[in-house]
């Protein structure tokens, strides 16, 4: 299965134990909820958030305007959902990722649950790479 969301920035913050606290605030706001896509990762020294566009303004007054590490806007989401059988295959996502690289098509963020792959992409790549995976899972 494969699905497309537009309408997304990303922005990141420095991983702190306020920052932390924020994020919390963030997954039990309603708006945050019930949004068609909203992803949270923490790494080792940052906070990364891809959401839809409308909403920066949440985002910004939760982190009360402090000023990001990186703000990018006009981002896509490619999602692929697969079996649950598939986490036991070597190189899925490296596979997908090939065919990203050898047609030069950037991947900003990848995020992935159990059954579930996405690239964060440029809107300006979405049709190109939707089109690209479409043929490659249809043959």
């Amino acid at each position: 299965n494969l699905s497309v969301k537009s309408g997304l920035i990303e922005i990141k913050f420095t991983k702190n134990k306020e920052n932390r606290d924020r994020l919390q605030a963030l997954n039990r706001d309603p708006r945050f909820i019930s949004a068609y896509f909203f992803t949270a990762t923490q790494g080792m020294h940052e906070i990364s958030l891809v959401a839809p566009r409308e909403l920066l303004d949440p985002i910004r007054s939760c982190f009360h305007n402090k000023r990001p590490k990186l703000f990018l806007d006009h981002l896509a989401a490619l999602t692929f959902r697969f079996g649950e059988e598939y986490i036991a295959i070597p190189n899925v996502t490296y596979a997908l990722v090939r065919h990203f690289a050898l047609k030069r098509i950037n991947i900003v963020e990848i995020v992935s649950t159990f059954t579930e792959l996405t690239f964060i992409l440029a809107e300006d790549d979405l049709d190109r790479s939707f089109s690209m995976m479409h043929r490659l899972m249809v043959g």
